[in-house]
């Protein structure tokens, strides 16, 4: 086994260095997420569930991700950006194993809320790593590209996913997942190079203290941004429940919707290349406002689409403007992570931006109970672009041009 490459977070990580081995491996783990977690309701409709039940056991992750953000951020500081990785994909693989073994509703719930805390410490080890391991004049065409090979996986995995539960069965999809996810765990053992951590950094420990400091240090920061990326990911994750509903509600056939989203999400995961270099040349408040007006306009025509072509055409549009956004996520949270306490920065980042994926569904199910879908879907386009006009006013650019 070759030796380990560390680097002190000075010097860039080479592009090939990079390619071979942090994406590669991490490639897997975001495969095997996707082949499974499509067919967690039908999963646990298997095991008995109502359909509310099921629905509830789905977006269980999202909760569990969201209450452990900041425990996963302080975890990664103490442990370093390779060891957490190692430990969070290990315990996925696992996790997702013996989600496929236990029959269970209740043993499902437990290893669902243990998969979303340590996929939290996965995404947070990620960031810090991507921040450590690149220059701020490149860094978005390089996280860029590891959102584009998120999007790769949601690409592969549900279709994967499918054919190995239509002709083996859904504890086969588990199964596979966690096959995927140990073979990311064996590349990233071998290959994923080690950020030197100072002193101060591996001494890290749990503190409330630290916490209330760094929320209080960049409150200003959480206030402008992290308030931008509240209402971005309150309309990506609306985008992903009222597509299907709206083709649904106007006659497109089941099968079509299925593929033409998939093409939408084709475009969304090969927009990640212009979305880097808008994000390294032009700046990151170019590329996240394309992605809010773009993808908040497209929402806001859906209601008017009432046939294939125009829910094709919108669909395929919404795709693009999220595309946009590919990694804007993390290069905002990368740029703007201080020296000291980054995963304590990185758990509060990862915490405030996950309340719209967390709210969506909820807000949407209220709202589209008291008024109608049409009105639900303008009124997300909306706050998306109320979101694009604070995002103008309030947020700094955070690229350095010259380094």
């Amino acid at each position: 086994m070759r030796p380990i490459q560390r680097y002190s977070g000075e010097n860039e990580i080479a592009a090939g260095v990079l390619i071979a081995d942090f994406y590669l491996p991490i490639l897997f783990v975001f495969i095997g997420r996707a082949v499974f977690i499509p067919f967690l309701p039908i999963y646990a409709q298997t095991l008995g569930a109502s359909i509310g039940t099921a629905g509830f056991i789905a977006g269980i992750m999202t909760l569990s991700a969201f209450i452990f953000d900041l425990p996963a951020g302080m975890l990664m500081e103490g442990l370093g950006e390779r060891r957490s990785a190692l430990l969070s994909t290990s315990g996925i693989a696992a996790t997702v194993f013996f989600a496929g073994i236990l029959k269970s509703i209740t043993a499902l719930v437990i290893l669902l809320l243990i998969f979303g805390a340590l996929q939290s410490l996965l995404m947070v080890s990620l960031m810090s790593f991507m921040r450590s391991s690149t220059k701020k004049g490149r860094r978005g065409r390089k996280i860029s590209s590891l959102g584009g090979l998120q999007r790769l996986g949601r690409f592969i995995g549900p279709i994967a996913g499918g054919f190995i539960a239509e002709y083996l069965s859904y504890r086969a999809v588990f199964f596979s997942a966690a096959a995927l996810t140990f073979v990311s765990v064996i590349l990233l053992k071998i290959s994923m190079p080690e950020i030197v951590r100072s002193r101060e950094s591996a001494a890290s420990s749990f503190s409330i203290k630290k916490t209330l400091f760094e929320f209080r240090r960049n409150r200003r920061i959480f206030a402008t941004v992290g308030i931008v990326m509240v209402f971005l990911s309150l309309i990506r994750k609306a985008r992903q429940i009222v597509i299907p509903l709206w083709g649904s509600g106007i006659g497109v056939q089941t099968s079509k919707i299925g593929l033409i989203i998939g093409l939408g999400s084709a475009f969304d995961m090969l927009m990640f290349i212009p979305a880097g270099f808008v994000m390294d040349k032009l700046g990151r408040k170019y590329a996240l406002g394309l992605c809010m007006l773009v993808l908040s306009g497209g929402l806001a025509l859906l209601p008017l689409s009432s046939n294939t072509g125009s829910f094709f055409v919108l669909t395929i549009l919404i795709g693009i403007g999220n595309g946009f956004g590919s990694g804007i996520n993390m290069t905002f949270g990368s740029d703007l992570a201080g020296r000291g306490n980054v995963g304590v920065f990185l758990g509060l980042w990862r915490q405030i931006s996950d309340l719209g994926s967390l709210g969506a569904p909820l807000v949407l199910g209220l709202i589209t109970d008291s008024v109608s879908l049409p009105v639900s879907i303008v009124i997300f386009a909306g706050t998306g672009l109320i979101g694009f006009i604070y995002m103008l006013a309030t947020v700094k650019e955070t690229l350095q041009k010259k380094e």
